[in-house]
């Protein structure tokens, strides 16, 4: 069967039919894309503010103990264990990308590094430190 341009306007103004019929009585507005830009831009900034808030949540008396100094400072290691989180990798994988980050690092981090933060005491009371700053 072969279809004309006459069956084809046909079934168009019967599809505007039963469009017409569906739809009536509900306001169809546009989207409110502004709105949503703004939202996102919102989003988009709240990462960048991060670092900042990890800083002052870093803030905390650290009393020093025995043993090697860490290659990274407080902050630092909060940064690396979200980033790490953030990304949903493993510490090996980590290893690998951190290895591209190394410049902005300024330091080695290998795995086993990445694997410390888990338990590490310090990173944890600047975690619990800047969830209260970013809820109040």
């Amino acid at each position: 069967m072969r279809i004309t341009s006459e069956m084809a306007r046909g079934l168009t103004e019967v599809l505007d039919v039963i469009r017409k019929e569906l739809f009536e009585g509900r306001k169809i507005d546009n989207y409110p894309f502004n709105e949503w830009e703004r939202n996102r831009e919102k989003v988009r900034e709240k990462p960048r503010e991060l670092p900042l808030y990890a800083e002052k949540a870093a803030d905390i008396a650290v009393e020093k103990t025995a043993g090697r100094p860490n290659k990274l400072d407080l902050t630092e290691r909060t940064m690396l264990f979200l980033f790490t989180r953030l990304m949903n990798k493993s510490n090996r994988d980590m290893e690998l990308m951190l290895e591209l980050l190394k410049p902005l690092l300024k330091a080695e981090v290998s795995y086993k590094s990445t694997e410390r933060l888990y338990s590490d005491e310090e990173v944890k009371a600047v975690l619990h430190n800047l969830f209260f700053i970013r809820v109040s």
